[in-house]
Parts: structure tokens; sequence; C-alpha cells
């Protein structure tokens, strides 16, 4: 199912392991699937908002609640070369 998704897809457990990833990936982020399984996601998020992520992190660890995704939002993610590369939340539809 993820495969037919037309982006890239990252599914990560509650410690922030990347437990799935799609095959999107290599063309977004430079890493295949293979690669980032089994690594954290921290691995492609720029270091500018990583504390900002692992506060968010712990806050739902420690009082995890439904709330809709944030849709549409431009993001940037750390791809493979070090450099940053712009990557946005799918609106929903």
């Amino acid at each position: 199912m993820f495969e037919s998704i037309p982006e890239m897809v990252l599914v990560v457990d509650t410690t922030g392991v990347i437990l799935y990833a799609n095959e999107h990936c290599a063309g977004i982020v430079g890493w295949t699937p293979e690669e980032l399984v089994g690594k954290s996601i921290e691995l492609v998020i720029p270091g500018a908002v990583i504390e900002l992520h692992r506060s968010r992190g712990k806050d739902y660890t420690e009082s995890p609640n439904v709330r809709p995704m944030e849709t549409g939002l431009m993001l940037t993610a750390l791809h493979l070369s070090g450099h940053e590369v712009p990557v946005r939340l799918p609106s929903a539809t």
C-alpha cells in the first residue's frame, strides 16, 4: 500500500526508530529504504529542529492523544549529502 503512494513515507515507532520506508525516500532524501529501516528518524531531521522534535516526541510519549496531523506544512528534511531539502506534509483531501 505505501509503495503506491507518490510521496515519501516513513513509519516510526514510539522511540523514533524507522520501521518502514518506501522507495520514494531515495529520490527525496538520498537514503534507500534498506538504509533507513532500523535507524533513528533524526537521521533525516535537520539539526536546527532536532531539539523541538525531541521535545514534542517526549510530550506525546508522556501524554499520547489522538490529534489530526497538520497538513500542507512546508518543512525540510536532511538529505544524505547533508543539505536540507524541502518536504511538505500532504494536505488532507
